[in-house]
């Protein structure tokens, strides 16, 4: 695993935990020590209100203007501001875009499984998460999914299995090796634990297996 998604993915885990805060400031000077950029970090943080909430997305937020304020690092990239003009309608299609592009069937099933109770909610999900959140330059796609895997398996509870599915297979979509998404997820059993890596783990073989299974040709397609 490249070691600046590696110290993303710690820093993700760390910020989604919500109540590691002096360990996140330590993650957040050594992720700037050693060539991760704060908007980087500022991206990854922004990606966090998608999975954990805007609380969990300002608390992070305001450790990292802590760590900022020591100056460590001085800004490098000048992220344009949205343009005010920007329709909810190409918010929507760029969205939809990217999800075709990173996370295909597994992804629509998601947003498509409300539409018989709660549609706004798959429009919202398209929308906010993907067609504003998602596609924001400042952190490259392999790296945001990974993080969003690592993010995701740190919350460790039944309602995180089905996006980190669809996330496992983005990473894959996206260019990121089954060995890359394995070693991020490893990372993590000294800060979240055995238990909840495990089932992480677990999680992504089961992916790996249904990709390997869906590649295969059928019986008599290879006769």
């Amino acid at each position: 695993l490249e070691h600046k998604s590696m110290l993303l993915a710690i820093v993700a885990m760390l910020a989604s935990s919500c109540n590691r805060s002096d360990a996140l400031r330590l993650h957040f000077a050594g992720a700037l020590a050693n060539g991760v950029t704060r908007e980087e970090i500022i991206e990854l943080l922004i990606q966090l209100s998608v999975y954990r909430g805007f609380p969990a997305a300002l608390n992070a937020f305001s450790v990292a203007r802590s760590v900022f304020a020591l100056g460590v690092q001085p800004l490098q990239v000048d992220i344009p501001a949205p343009v005010d003009t920007e329709s909810r309608t190409d918010r929507l299609e760029r969205g939809k875009a990217l999800l075709a592009k990173s996370s295909a069937a597994s992804g629509d099933a998601v947003v498509r499984s409300f539409d018989d109770i709660a549609p706004d909610l798959g429009r919202m999900i398209v929308e906010h998460s993907y067609g504003e959140v998602f596609s924001r330059k400042g952190i490259d796609l392999k790296t945001r999914e990974l993080s969003a895997c690592a993010a995701l398996a740190a919350i460790g509870s039944a309602t995180i299995e089905t996006p980190l599915r669809v996330h496992i297979n983005a990473a894959l979509n996206v260019g990121a090796s089954r060995e890359e998404i394995i070693e991020t997820l490893v990372n993590l059993a000294a800060y979240i634990g055995y238990p909840a890596t495990q089932r992480a783990i677990r999680i992504t073989a089961e992916e790996f297996a249904k990709s390997d299974s869906s590649s295969r040709p059928r019986k008599e397609e290879s006769e």
